[in-house]
């Protein structure tokens, strides 16, 4: 085996920044034998070329061996699973995208033929905890992020996991084998949808789904699933932010197919039944690609074909955020299948994605809340509008309220009353006049109640008072009272400085 032919060297890496929202990945099966001359890869690890079928037939070992190119968005060949990671979900999730959390639904999907590692690159859950999938290091980044934004976002996540063989749609999140029909108008309504708050929580409900799932026995390897999977996160991102009354929704479905391939071949232990509804699946996700790149093309047949179309229905657009990631195994035995594969993610990279939707919802609680506050600050402009434009016409004023006022206003000045109560604009004009005539009366004011300016008991709180009419500084109180018995007089006051 050569290395510089069939790999990328230590200091190439998949692309991290993404100007697209479909992207298209190939994960390379490592084995201890791979067949040499059936692929090569280039430099820049995003052009696959693979061997003709036809020229290998006739001649394996030839001077000038002809191959298909396939161009992708990267090839993941003896590669860690955090740089799998990394290349094809961080971004799903990643602070400066917030690309689920803003709205935008997203699907990742992993397929290919049997025993290619689809489970350990989508779950990796039977592995090592430093071998993990994709599924539990996307969970983690997802409750990290609702932390850090607890203080401005109210972030719910919810989960569902469902299995898909041939009609049969089973529910994974219960004990009892559930098997029901997908509502093609309410796709989620015969499904389990389980609130989850941490990462440990969800990451045991997708642990009991999976060993709820049905598997080939007698393998040469630990497992080889019969059904395609549908783990679907929920998720809900509820703005605290009062100008921000939005509420963000989006789904998460990860999805691991089938896997495909030919009844005989050594490397593949499924039954003709199984894999004749694994190959289905593939063509009939081939099919729906095709009338995707026409958008004039309706899509509404191709869909009701498939049950996995229609659980996807909504989220399978080019609108969304879309991640294939294809697994080959580089053996002569398995190349035509590996053509096969390729040859559909050829058709999907040739998609022309548009613009992301985002889904976003008003807040309506916060909404109601926000238009209820201006509501009672209108009320409040049209009282006090009220108080100042309709006002009571002076000669309506009766003498034995103007005397109260007048009595009032030495009162207040005396000490014994800490407030003046009028009931509207009129009533504080005949105040200011009864107390621009004591200050113009002053000696008249001191005589009348007997206040020695000089020797009194009282001379130097008249003597304050005295100087604080001079400078024009006096501060009174008023309590508007409405005639109304829906409010209190308290629940308005106003203070006026004259």
């Amino acid at each position: 085996m050569h290395q510089t032919n069939f790999s990328m060297s230590i200091d190439e890496s998949i692309d991290e920044v993404y100007n697209s929202n479909v992207k298209v990945f190939v994960r390379i099966l490592p084995l201890e034998k791979p067949c040499d001359s059936c692929a090569k890869i280039s430099t820049d690890g995003k052009t696959i070329y693979l061997r003709c079928l036809q020229d290998m037939q006739r001649d394996e070992q030839s001077k000038h061996p002809i191959y298909w190119t396939f161009h992708i968005d990267g090839i993941f060949h003896e590669m860690s699973q955090d740089k799998v990671y990394c290349a094809t979900a961080k971004d799903l999730v990643e602070k400066n995208n917030l690309r689920a959390l803003n709205g935008v639904n997203c699907v990742l999907i992993g397929y290919g033929q049997t025993g290619s590692g689809k489970s350990f690159t989508i779950g990796g859950l039977r592995n090592n905890w430093e071998h993990r999938g994709i599924v539990p290091r996307l969970l983690s980044d997802m409750f990290v992020e609702k932390a850090n934004r607890r203080k401005i976002s109210d972030i719910r996540y919810c989960l569902s996991f469902i299995e898909l063989r041939g009609k049969n749609v089973v529910d994974l999140l219960t004990q009892k084998r559930r098997i029901f029909n997908i509502n093609e108008r309410s796709i989620f309504k015969n499904v389990i949808i389980i609130d989850v708050e941490n990462e440990e929580e969800t990451l045991k409900h997708v642990r009991e789904g999976e060993g709820r799932r049905s598997i080939v026995r007698s393998t040469t390897y630990p497992v080889s699933h019969l059904g395609a999977t549908v783990i679907t996160i929920h998720v809900s991102n509820a703005s605290l932010i009062k100008s921000q009354a939005i509420v963000a929704t989006a789904k998460i479905h990860i999805v691991e197919m089938a896997g495909t391939g030919t009844v005989g071949k050594s490397s593949c232990w499924k039954t003709a039944v199984d894999l004749g509804m694994a190959n289905l699946m593939k063509i009939q996700l081939e099919q729906y690609f095709l009338y995707l790149r026409k958008p004039s093309v309706c899509t509404y047949s191709v869909i009701r074909s498939s049950n996995l179309l229609k659980l996807l229905r909504d989220a399978f657009t080019v609108t969304s955020i879309i991640r294939f990631i294809s697994h080959v195994r580089i053996t002569r035995e398995d190349l035509e299948v590996t053509l096969s594969t390729m040859r559909l993610t050829a058709k999907i990279a040739k998609l022309k994605p548009i613009k992301t939707i985002r889904h976003i919802q008003p807040q309506t609680e916060l909404i109601v809340q926000q238009l209820q506050e201006q509501v009672n600050t209108l009320k409040k402009e049209l009282e006090l509008n009220d108080m100042f434009l309709h006002q009571e016409a002076l000669p309506n004023i009766s003498k034995a309220r103007f005397e109260q006022i007048s009595q009032d206003v030495i009162n207040f000045l005396q000490g014994f009353i800490s407030e003046l109560t009028l009931f509207n604009v009129t009533q504080a004009r005949i105040l200011v006049n009864v107390v621009k005539q004591l200050y113009d009366n002053l000696p008249q004011f001191a005589d009348s109640h007997k206040v020695d300016a000089k020797s009194s008991a009282m001379t130097l709180p008249w003597q304050c008072r005295c100087a604080w009419l001079s400078i024009k500084t006096l501060s009174v109180s008023i309590c508007f009272q409405m005639a109304t018995s829906l409010q209190r007089p308290s629940d308005r006051q106003i203070n006026y400085s004259t």
